[in-house]
C-alpha cells in the first residue's frame, strides 16, 4: 500500500509540477497530460520526475517565439548540488526496485498448497527490514 501511495504522489508532482500552453489550449493540455502520467510505470513516472524536478542547469521555456495568444507557463523545480541530487535519484531507485521485487517476484514465491505457510511473511519481513 505505501509503494502504490508513493506512486501516486510521485504522479501528482509530476503531473501538477509543470505545464504550459495557450490559455485556450490550457486546460486541454493539463487533462493530456495527467492522463498520460496516470497510465505510466512508476520507474517511467521516477524517471521524469528527477529530470524535470532536479533539471540542474538546463533552463529551458517551451514558449513559442511568435503568440497567438496569451500564453501560460508554470514549473516547479529544485536546485540542489550532485550529492543531494544523486542521494534522491539513488533512493528513488531503490523505491522502485523493492516495489518490482514486491509486485513481480512475491507470488512465485507464494505456497498456495499451504495455509500455514510463512514464505509471504518472511519475504515481506525481509524486503521491509532492508
Amino acid at each position: 500500500m505505501l509503494f502504490q501511495q508513493m506512486e501516486h504522489i510521485l504522479k501528482c508532482l509530476l503531473a501538477n509540477g509543470q505545464y504550459s500552453g495557450y490559455a485556450s489550449e490550457l486546460k486541454t493540455n493539463i487533462k493530456q497530460r495527467r492522463a498520460a502520467i496516470h497510465k505510466q510505470p512508476m520507474g517511467q513516472v521516477v524517471g521524469q520526475f528527477l529530470e524535470n524536478t532536479f533539471p540542474g542547469s538546463k533552463e529551458t521555456t517551451s514558449a513559442p517565439e511568435e503568440l497567438k495568444e496569451i500564453w501560460f507557463s508554470f514549473g516547479c523545480t529544485i536546485k540542489c548540488n550532485a550529492a543531494y541530487y544523486e542521494e534522491r535519484k539513488s533512493g528513488l531507485a531503490s523505491i522502485v526496485s523493492e516495489r518490482n521485487d514486491l509486485i513481480h517476484h512475491l507470488l512465485p514465491k507464494w505456497d498456495f498448497n499451504s495455509l500455514e505457510s510463512s514464505t509471504t511473511e518472511q519475504y515481506l519481513d525481509c524486503v521491509l527490514s532492508t
